[in-house]
């Protein structure tokens, strides 16, 4: 979990200085077609709603390159190769990067902790990603406060990915790929309702 952290803070620390030949896209523009696609596709009213209230929030968070550059988006463990012998990280896969807080790749690997780990060790793991982290980067009280929308952000942004990849079907598609549509449909429909929840309560 320190090497897992400390590679992240290194990544961001990189990033905060990194000038790109190409740019990948803004969060800005990753909600706006995230509005398009769940627009498209559920209730339109609803989805332009949602993504109003996150830009709102977004656009009243400290923007500087302590906080904000190229993230990773998807710095999760099957990303991210441990050296065992060194006691460092190496990442692949930077296909879905975006320019962002820097907040939520911390937010997607705490995520993707909470899959697997529960209670005590899942606080413990935590604890030393950030302890990690901080070696290479920053780690503000405003990042930390800033999880919970990043965390709505990723569930939103998600949401219009599956629901992207799911909408088209084709004729005598293999069961393979039936089976795959029907657990994507769970996760879509857990991922709405959940956001529902998030929306009542506030």
């Amino acid at each position: 979990m320190y090497a897992y952290g400390k590679a992240l803070g290194r990544l961001h620390t990189l990033s905060a200085c990194f000038e790109p030949k190409t740019k990948k896209w803004t969060h800005e523009e990753a909600l706006e077609w995230t509005r398009s696609v769940l627009s498209e596709y559920l209730q339109r009213d609803r989805a332009a709603a949602q993504c109003d209230e996150i830009k709102r929030e977004l656009d009243g968070l400290e923007m500087n390159s302590d906080l904000y550059g190229l993230i990773h988006y998807d710095f999760e463990p099957d990303n991210v190769f441990y050296d065992e012998d060194k006691n460092a990280c190496a990442v692949i896969d930077f296909d879905d990067g975006m320019y962002h807080w820097f907040a939520l790749d911390i937010e997607q690997v705490f995520e993707s902790l909470e899959d697997v780990l529960f209670g005590e060790p899942l606080r413990a793991a935590k604890e030393e990603f950030i302890r990690g982290y901080r070696e290479e980067h920053c780690f503000t009280k405003e990042m930390e406060a800033s999880l919970p929308l990043m965390r709505r952000f990723i569930n939103l942004y998600s949401s219009a990915r599956l629901v992207r990849c799911t909408a088209e079907q084709y004729a005598q598609e293999p069961e393979w790929m039936v089976n795959l549509r029907r657990k994507l449909e769970k996760v879509i429909s857990k991922k709405e309702a959940e956001r529902e929840g998030i929306w009542k309560v506030n």
